[in-house]
Formats: structure tokens, C-alpha cells, sequence
């Protein structure tokens, strides 16, 4: 929110610190004679001014849409560097306010009405161009408790302990906490749509598991040929995501990519640099030929990198070289595949190589053989399931060569049939259970979309 705030907007802070110089000013001249304590009173309402300052200052864009975004990840935003910031942005309210008042009580209250409000307006108000979430409400009010909990020790070590609020006063200030409440309220019922999400943040910095994992397979892959940096963790489905690194070599940094499954880490993917981008990136596969200009010395360059790399692959299994490009001379694609009883096994890997014989890309799939349930559904049975669930939109298309193969759904290994069919304007795709006839996942993707 702040990095957003102050870039490119110079005149803010010119702004912002005569806004907050008026509003220290009328206040110090009002309540000095009135309260022993006028000068921190000032630095609190320099603080709420300050505050709103940067949280209602517009961005300059404009919503139509009044939508507010539920995290269901409550630690998330105390991940990163935005939610630190936002939490000491609202420390000095509660730090202040408890010093000045004497009542930590009416302080936090304060607080956290003032963090719901003003997401409650960033959320329904569409000129202010920001965007509401739960996040940095969390995020604020724990730095108000934070500084409140200060402010609560420092009294308690005040020779002179000092006043409280006036009685009055703080039954103004109750008393226009309930109103704030009672439009907040009204305004997330009859305004603002929530918009729930797993969590805001996907991509967050690794532990030092996961990049203990994909360093380790990194050099599984390549040996010690490349050096992992700048290792990230992406979430994806509940309790798993996606492990990411930069690669360098030799001290050059931006070889390529590497991404790692979690938890399972069973499968990795790898992009080098080719050399027709960059030289000096890709992967030269040892005691291996320095040309790869034919399918036969694709082959044997393949075969060396699995025999020292990847010796699981080979067995039981298949290896296929196809071109990638013929036209372009672009390189081969070397894929190695199992199959018990006609049915694809999840065992792959594949390696790009260029034709000079470096390696560019690889999906390595280490996974030993799974128990599978039955077939009891013939490919013809499955294409029933599919025409009758797409009916009369299939109508002239042309059915592409059906896939028997294991695939893990909700955490169980079952065998589909994987059918698509093509027609002039669409293509459709389902994959039908060949033990139970179940149809999952039936998807038409329009041929303008691809």
C-alpha cells in the first residue's frame, strides 16, 4: 500500500506534511491549556491524520465494483514486508493514544474502527482507487494492540501517572465508535461484496525445506553444475504448490528455471537458456557426442544423460525421439514412458535437446508404480459417456486418438480415458473413470481461445 501511495506522486508528501502540520497545530493550540499532556496529545492526532493521509489519498484509479477480499490465510500478511509496515504505520495510534488518555480500552476500540472503516471505504468508494482487504485490516489492528500494549507499559512506569480522558469526553468518543460501527455495518450489508480467497499472496519466500528439496533435485538433474538462487514457494491447492528457483552457472547468474512439486517432490521441471538466446547456459551432457544433427545421435545423447542421471527411468520403459521443429532444425525431444496392460503409467522423462547436443529443458516424474483399480470400461463405453454428456454439440467433430492412463484424484490413484474431440469452431476433452464410467473434468475450449 505505501510503495504504491508514493510512487510517482512527489506532491503527496508536500501534501501529507502540511496536512498533518495544520492538523498538529490547531490541536496543540486547542488542548494546551486544557490537559498536561498537550504535546503527545498532538503527536496522536498527528498520527490519525497521517494514517488517513496515506490510506485515503487516491490512487487515481477508479472501480465500479464495491468488493472487499476475505483471506482466509490469517498469518499470510505477517509474511511480508507490507504487513510489517502496515502494523508500525498503526503502532503510534495505539501507543499515543493509551499515553494521552490513560484508556487503553477506548484506544484499541478506536483502533480498530478506524482500520475497518477505512478499508470499508477504500472497499465502496470507488474514487479512492484502493483496494479493500481483510488482510491489512489484520494487519493494522495488530499494530494498534501492539502499540497499545506500549503504551499500557509506559504508564506503568510514569512518576506521575497523570489523568485520565475526561468522563465526557470518552462517552463522546463511545458514543461515536458505535455510530462508525453502524455504518460500517450497514455498508458491508447492503454495499460491498466479499470475495473469499485461500490467500492474497501466492508466491512467497521458500523455507529452508523446500529449498533444501529443489537444490537437492537441481543436482540430481545436473550435479553441481548449476547453483540454485532465489528459491519461492506458489501455493496452489490446499497443502500444496509449487517450489521455485533461479538457476545460475559458473557464477552467471539467470541460467534458467527450475520448479519443484510440494509436498511431494515428486516431479521437477527445469528451462535452461538455449543457445540461440544466450550461449553458455545450456547443459553439456558428459561422455556424451558433441552433435546431435540426427535422430540417432539424439538418441545415444539421451540415452547417456538418463544412464548417469536418471537411471529409474530406463526401466520397463520406452524412449521416443520426435523433432521439435523440422522446418526450424530446432532440436529433439527425447521422452521416456512406461505402460502395464495398455494403461500410461505416471513414470515420465523428458529431455530437449538442442542440436549441438545440449540439454535446454527437462520433466523429470520419479514415481514408482502405482496399485491401480480395474478397466472395467472399454474406450467405447467412455465415448458414450462423453457424446451423451455433450450431446448435440459434438455433432461433426472428429474424435482424437483415446489416452488409457493413471492419474492421482483426491489423493487416489484411478485409470481414465482421456477422449477429445474437435469440431470447426471447438475442442472438447473429458476424462471418464474406466473402473466406475464417472465423467470428470468435461472442458470445451473455443478454437479463438487457443
Amino acid at each position: 500500500m505505501l510503495t504504491a501511495v508514493f510512487r510517482g506522486n512527489e506532491g503527496f508528501i508536500a501534501i501529507g506534511i502540511i496536512l498533518v502540520a495544520i492538523a498538529a497545530t490547531v490541536t496543540y493550540r486547542t488542548v494546551r491549556t486544557r490537559t498536561s499532556r498537550p504535546v503527545i496529545y498532538t503527536l496522536w492526532v498527528s498520527a490519525t491524520v497521517t494514517i488517513l493521509t496515506l490510506t485515503m489519498w487516491t490512487t487515481g484509479a477508479v472501480s465500479d465494483s464495491a468488493v472487499c477480499v476475505v483471506n482466509k490465510d490469517l498469518l499470510e500478511p505477517f509474511h511480508g514486508t507490507q504487513g510489517l509496515l502496515n502494523a508500525g504505520m498503526f503502532a503510534p495510534f495505539g501507543l499515543l493514544g493509551v499515553t494521552a488518555t490513560r484508556r487503553p480500552a477506548l484506544i484499541v476500540t478506536l483502533g480498530v474502527l478506524l482500520s475497518a472503516a477505512i478499508e470499508t471505504v477504500q472497499g465502496s468508494a470507488s474514487v479512492v482507487g484502493r483496494l479493500c482487504d481483510t488482510s491489512d485490516f489484520l494487519t493494522n489492528s495488530t499494530g494498534v494492540l501492539a502499540g497499545a500494549a506500549l503504551g499500557v507499559i509506559l504508564t506503568l512506569f510514569d512518576p506521575e501517572k497523570g489523568k485520565q480522558l475526561a468522563g465526557r469526553t470518552a462517552r463522546i468518543m463511545v458514543l461515536t465508535s458505535c455510530i462508525t460501527a453502524a455504518a460500517i455495518t450497514a455498508t458491508w450489508l447492503f454495499r460491498i461484496s466479499p470475495h473469499v480467497v485461500e490467500r492474497t499472496v501466492n508466491a512467497v519466500e521458500a523455507s529452508k525445506a523446500q529449498r533444501d528439496a529443489i537444490t537437492s533435485a537441481v543436482q540430481a538433474a545436473f550435479s553441481d553444475h548449476y547453483s540454485v538462487t532465489s528459491v519461492q514457494f506458489t501455493h496452489g491447492e490446499p497443502n500444496t504448490g509449487t517450489v521455485m528457483a533461479s538457476l545460475s552457472s559458473k557464477g552467471s547468474a539467470g541460467a534458467g528455471l527450475a520448479e519443484l512439486a510440494w509436498p511431494d517432490k515428486d516431479q521437477i521441471s527445469i528451462n535452461l537458456i538455449p543457445a540461440t538466446l544466450e550461449k553458455g547456459h545450456s547443459f553439456r551432457i558428459p561422455n556424451a557426442p558433441h552433435s546431435a544433427e540426427t535422430k540417432a545421435e539424439a538418441r545415444e545423447i539421451a540415452a547417456a544423460y538418463a544412464k548417469q542421471y536418471a537411471p529409474w527411468a530406463l526401466e520397463d520403459s520406452q524412449l521416443s525421439i520426435t523433432p521439435l521443429d523440422t522446418s526450424e532444425n530446432r532440436g529433439w525431444l527425447a521422452s521416456w514412458r512406461k505402460q502395464q496392460e495398455g494403461i500410461l503409467l505416471p513414470m515420465r522423462l523428458d529431455v530437449q535437446l538442442e542440436r549441438s547436443g545440449h540439454l535446454t529443458d527437462l520433466i523429470s516424474r520419479n514415481i514408482p508404480d502405482p496399485d491401480l483399480p480395474p478397466v472395467r470400461w472399454n474406450v467405447d463405453h467412455a465415448w458414450t459417456a462423453v457424446e451423451n454428456y455433450f450431446a448435440d454439440d459434438l455433432r461433426g467433430g472428429e474424435r482424437n486418438e483415446p489416452v488409457l492412463l493413471a492419474q492421482r484424484r483426491e489423493g487416489h490413484w484411478r485409470v481414465d480415458w482421456l477422449l477429445t474431440v474437435q469440431t470447426e469452431t471447438d475442442d472438447y476433452s473429458a476424462a471418464v473413470d474406466a473402473s466406475t464410467g464417472e465423467l470428470h473434468s468435461p472442458e470445451r475450449i473455443p478454437r479463438t481461445a487457443q
